[in-house]
């Protein structure tokens, strides 16, 4: 799992940065903004603006589209919301991991966590296998051959009835 500093990390990448590592290039800047063509709809002037830095208060800098209307509505999101979008708009997959991948690849940051293959991977949840009870005559399977099969081998413990 991804930690929560992970999280924040990737969250205060500067956002001018991540829209540059994905081919956008700014139409106009201010001393705090920066202004580019919007990539979630078609437009000839910068409307889309992007932060900078946070706004006062706030942990992330924004983004938002003043004529399409998207942002970052919530507190709590940054890099990552607006890596996921653009993903989305080029046709990628785009869910958490990806969009965290992605920023780690292009930022070259390593993110502590269970990787294959020089990325995070999400935790697999295995289903609870149902509990069957299969009765093998003795002898038949050796437990070896029984775990080779997906067996779960237990013990059995024999008492001797004392007949006397």
């Amino acid at each position: 799992m991804i930690s929560d500093k992970t999280v924040d990390k990737l969250n205060a990448l500067p956002l001018p940065d991540v829209m540059r590592n994905n081919g956008y290039l700014p139409a106009s800047q201010t001393a705090r903004s920066v202004f580019y063509r919007c990539p979630f709809h078609d437009e000839k002037n910068g409307s889309f603006c992007v932060s900078k830095f946070p706004p006062k208060g706030e942990r992330y800098a924004a983004f938002n589209c003043f004529v399409c209307g998207e942002q970052n509505r919530s507190k709590g999101v940054g890099a990552i919301m607006l890596q996921q979008r653009l993903l989305e708009r080029a046709g990628e997959k785009h869910d958490f991991l990806d969009a965290v991948n992605r920023l780690a690849k292009d930022f070259n940051l390593i993110i502590e966590g269970d990787y294959k293959n020089g990325f995070f991977h999400r935790a697999r949840k295995t289903a609870p296998q149902p509990e069957v009870d299969f009765r093998i005559r003795e002898g038949e399977f050796t437990p070896a051959e029984l775990r080779a099969l997906g067996c779960q081998v237990l013990p059995v413990f024999r008492t001797g009835k004392n007949t006397s």
